[in-house]
């Protein structure tokens, strides 16, 4: 006589080519995960969030902008100045990109991807100013420091020292509430 045994089926993956195959699995469930193969590092511009394989050749690494100067990522407005290499700021408005020298200065690349420091919203560079809602004209002035901006901020009391400083010609008007004190020391008038 003989006897037949019937095992009980065992649920799982069966399919080998699948990212949770179970070579235990005897009958299918339906839970098979297929493979995707792709970039997984999320530094990288060919980043796949669906890929559950690792393959890092797939995987470009961008260099990160040493040069100094202006830039811009394709398709978006804002722009940076990377000042000395080691040392980044945000251009946060049109005005002061203007007065910067302008938009024609600014390379648009595919990634912005920085070494060193973020140090936040870049500030105005040196130069006569006045906010356009307001009469007063300030004197923006010094050593150029880390952070792009010079030492001092003072106001302009005269036209004599106005005209001594390159004259009303020379003023940048700018938007109602621009902060032009941004990394400056404030010294009052000018003397």
């Amino acid at each position: 006589m003989f006897s037949i045994v019937v095992e009980d089926p065992i649920p799982g993956c069966t399919n080998p080519q699948s990212l949770n195959f179970d070579p235990n699995a005897t009958v299918s469930n339906g839970s098979c995960i297929a493979k995707i193969i792709g970039c997984m590092d999320p530094t990288s511009p060919d980043f796949n969030p669906n890929a559950n394989v690792s393959d890092s050749r797939l995987c470009r690494q961008i260099p990160s902008l040493t040069a100094k100067g202006f830039y811009r990522k394709t398709g978006t407005p804002e722009v940076f100045l990377n000042f000395d290499g080691s040392n980044f700021c945000f251009v946060d408005s049109p005005a002061k990109m203007e007065a910067f020298g302008g938009f024609d200065q600014v390379k648009v690349v595919d990634h912005v991807k920085f070494t060193g420091r973020d140090l936040g919203v870049c500030g105005w560079p040196n130069g006569l100013y006045r906010r356009s809602n307001e009469p007063e004209v300030f004197y923006l002035h010094g050593t150029v420091t880390h952070f792009n901006t010079a030492s001092s901020l003072c106001w302009v009391t005269t036209e004599d020292k106005l005209n001594n400083l390159g004259g009303r010609a020379a003023v940048n008007i700018v938007p109602p509430g621009a902060d032009l004190a941004t990394g400056r020391n404030h010294k009052g008038a000018c003397l």
